[in-house]
């Protein structure tokens, strides 16, 4: 969609030359970046969502003609997060809605705290677990994807520092 993802692509034949470009669908074509013979890297273009094809080219003319295809997904937005407070020295599990989730999306980032693991529920929600930190304090909430791109999160958790209970025994007591 926004495009300026670097791209890997893999083949043979590929040359060191000024006009090594990748085309992308059938007409927007960006320089390529040499690694090697085998191996060369381009940034996508902005696209709609779809399947697009991507063909490589020594000269800028040529092009390659494997066809090989790759998705533009629309970007994942999110919006909220449930519960949005919870304890700094314990994990909790949580919510994050939003839009356009897949099963790309691989972890939860609470700003600078680290990531956890991320589980797609649907489209619109992923449950993760909160990283456990001594530190207080509203944190931004982030998803990573496949290819380790973050995305920025329109929802905060607010981890309160203070005890915190995980466990009672036993847990039934008999009164008078």
């Amino acid at each position: 969609e926004d495009g300026d993802t670097i791209i890997t692509i893999s083949g043979a034949g590929f040359d060191r030359s000024h006009m090594l470009s990748c085309r992308f669908g059938c007409c927007t074509a960006v320089t390529a970046r040499y690694e090697s013979s085998t191996i060369v890297h381009c940034t996508t273009p902005a696209a709609t969502p779809g399947m697009q094809a991507l063909e490589v080219s020594n000269d800028g003319s040529e092009f390659s003609s494997a066809g090989i295809l790759f998705e533009v997904m629309e970007q994942p937005v999110v919006i909220d997060i449930f519960p949005s407070s919870g304890p700094s020295g314990a994990s909790i599990a949580v919510t994050i809605s939003g839009l356009h989730f897949t099963t790309s999306i691989i972890g939860c980032v609470f700003e600078d705290m680290g990531q956890t693991s991320a589980l797609l529920m649907t489209s619109t929600q992923i449950a993760c677990l909160t990283p456990i930190s001594g530190l207080g304090g509203l944190k931004q909430v982030q998803l990573v994807d496949v290819g380790s791109s973050v995305v920025d999160g329109g929802a905060l958790f607010d981890f309160q520092r203070g005890p915190v209970v995980t466990a009672l025994s036993p847990n039934i007591v008999y009164g008078d």
